[in-house]
């Protein structure tokens, strides 16, 4: 496909103050921490809505969605004195918020899906802590519809939580206002996961697995 323009980048802010200021990972949450992102791109085709509305529709339902994922507006954090990976959620990371890429490319969706799309995604650099947990590009099409791409740090969301928080999203620009969202959530507090040595298994992944930190190591194999 043609190449991709940049057209604006803006960050969502989470609106109101976390109920954590941060969540250590789990011992299961390490084993993710040099892995790519996961990614996830969905196409829509032309709709009589124009896209600056859309694009606004997309930014404020984000913001008001956020409180129900607020660590996606966090960052991945190394803290040396316990050897210990946490997501940083407090208000001076959240208030700065998730990135959300506006893009603009010259493709047309009926001719996409057979790779070359990268571009469509935002990139989400987890090579050095710290690192953002979410981002967001929106790309209109100039043959008409629009691309929506998410990456999100495989070290704190998995493809489910993924539809979780794309569904609450989406519950909540359909409803738009302020409206309440009336959906389940995805569970945050990782104390909910028990074993007597977590904290020690945890602290040997990160050594095995990332032991130059606060760089990471990409395991991430281009073809």
């Amino acid at each position: 496909m043609s190449r991709v323009r940049i057209l604006n980048v803006f960050q969502i802010p989470l609106p109101t103050p976390p109920p954590r200021d941060a969540i250590t990972l789990s011992f299961l949450d390490t084993l993710w921490i040099g892995l790519p992102p996961v990614q996830l791109l969905l196409f829509y085709s032309d709709a009589t809505v124009p896209f600056s509305s859309i694009l606004e529709s997309l930014k404020s339902s984000l913001s008001r969605t956020l409180p129900l994922f607020y660590p996606f507006a966090g960052k991945l954090t190394h803290i040396p004195s316990t050897g210990a990976i946490s997501i940083d959620c407090s208000k001076d990371t959240t208030g700065a918020g998730v990135t959300f890429i506006e893009a603009e490319a010259d493709g047309e969706i009926h001719r996409l899906g057979g790779g070359g799309e990268q571009d469509l995604l935002p990139v989400l650099d987890g090579r050095e802590l710290p690192a953002p947990v979410l981002a967001v590009q929106v790309t209109r099409l100039e043959g008409k519809g629009l691309a929506l791409g998410l990456a999100a740090h495989h070290a704190v969301v998995d493809g489910k939580a993924v539809w979780k928080f794309l569904e609450a999203w989406a519950a909540s620009c359909r409803r738009g206002g302020d409206a309440p969202l009336a959906c389940s959530v995805a569970a945050h507090d990782r104390e909910v996961i028990r074993h007597r040595r977590g904290d020690e298994i945890a602290r040997r992944f990160v050594q095995q697995l990332a032991p130059a930190l606060p760089i990471v190591r990409n395991l991430h194999i281009s073809p």
